[in-house]
């Protein structure tokens, strides 16, 4: 007498795809979560590049704000000639600033990064909804996979 096996919610994995089809399904689901942990190491050198050049500009403006101090305080012949210099190191900081500001929010690769690990994500519980949906309990599943939920 032939098994008869249950189809539907209570049917197992084997029963709904082949062998080769889950094989290939969880390739894909590990190389999905290598590239998403490769796009989130990027992501976070990038924000880390990001508060780095921040700071810098925070600095540049200090250093701007002490010279135009010390330019007050002394006397008007000294004024002049530090006037040019604060003039100089003025222009710098905007032409710095301006290269961070572009840098910072013009920056394809930080936007194209972003975009690239929404979608990764997006793929990755795409294919557990669908490993799930074909009855593949918890424990098939790697424990790399376990811990980022």
């Amino acid at each position: 007498q032939a098994v008869v096996r249950p189809k539907g919610p209570s049917a197992s994995f084997d029963d709904l795809t082949s062998k080769e089809e889950q094989k290939a399904l969880e390739r894909t689901n590990d190389r999905l979560v290598q590239d998403n942990t490769t796009l989130q190491k990027d992501l976070r050198r990038l924000q880390a590049q990001s508060e780095q050049a921040a700071r810098d500009q925070a600095d540049l403006a200090d250093e701007v704000r002490r010279l135009r101090k010390e330019l007050r305080a002394s006397s008007r012949s000294q004024a002049e000639a530090k006037d040019d210099e604060v003039e100089r190191l003025s222009s710098r900081l905007r032409d710095a600033e301006d290269g961070l500001e572009a840098k910072l929010t013009s920056s394809r690769q930080f936007s194209d990064l972003k975009r690239q690990l929404q979608k990764k994500n997006e793929l990755v519980s795409d294919l557990r909804a669908r490993l799930r949906r074909a009855g593949l309990d918890d424990d098939a599943l790697t424990a790399d996979d376990r811990v980022r939920r």
